[in-house]
């Protein structure tokens, strides 16, 4: 566990049960990724999560950016392939 606020914060999600619904949803969203079918789907469970990790480290934990930053640029570069299925959420 990290020391500091990382880990107050750590210690809380893990207390309260809250990690289950993050495990349940990076599990989900890798599944459907793995599926193969259901990508865009899978982007949407996991982008909300690679938010809430780059905020983590941005403002507790730093050592572990660069890690989240690979993840963010691979989330990206997925998106970037399957954007096409995006796009009517940008349309007027």
């Amino acid at each position: 566990m990290p020391d500091g606020d990382a880990g107050d914060f750590m210690g809380v999600i893990f207390k309260t049960g809250y990690f289950a619904v993050i495990f349940a949803s990076q599990l989900i969203g890798g599944v459907l990724l793995l599926s193969g079918f259901w990508v865009p789907l899978g982007l949407v469970f996991l982008g909300p999560i690679l938010v809430n990790i780059l905020t983590f480290h941005a403002t507790m934990a730093p050592s572990g950016f660069p890690p989240a930053i690979v993840a963010t640029l691979l989330w990206l570069i997925v998106f970037w392939q399957r954007r096409a299925a995006f796009l009517p959420l940008f349309a007027r």
